[in-house]
């Protein structure tokens, strides 16, 4: 008891500074800031295997165009096979247009490219990606 009474003007003196405010503000702003970038890198996964797919697809288009597959359902076949690491849920269709263009739309689950799934809208969301192309002369 006698050790508490001697302790007391260093409680009180502790009790009043001031020093440790900044460390409780970031305390409560440190969640907020990981779920802003968590949701950041869920957004930019999203956009970066849209951007690979569409690659993807547009190589497959072009290999079509030109004759090196003969029909829709082998760019299908080539699309997912090399998409599959990326986004194994995915579909693809081609399809082609009396104008002589071929079209092929993927359309992939978000809930395969995203890292956190801290948003629940995201895990429902489908990104669709679609490329056309002309088809080259054959004559």
């Amino acid at each position: 008891m006698a050790k508490l009474e001697k302790n007391r003007p260093l409680l009180r003196v502790f009790a009043k500074r001031e020093d440790g405010a900044a460390t409780i503000e970031a305390l409560l702003w440190i969640p907020l800031m990981l779920f802003f970038f968590s949701l950041l890198a869920d957004a930019a996964m999203i956009f970066t295997s849209q951007a690979q797919v569409l690659r993807i697809v547009q190589d497959g288009n072009r290999k079509f165009a030109i004759g090196f597959y003969e029909t829709t359902n082998e760019v299908e076949d080539y699309v997912e096979a090399t998409i599959a690491n990326l986004t194994p849920n995915a579909t693809a269709v081609t399809e082609t247009s009396v104008g002589a263009i071929v079209r092929t739309t993927v359309t992939m689950p978000a809930s395969d490219v995203i890292i956190s799934g801290l948003m629940d809208s995201f895990l429902d969301l489908d990104v669709t990606v679609t490329s056309f192309h002309l088809m080259e002369d054959q004559s």
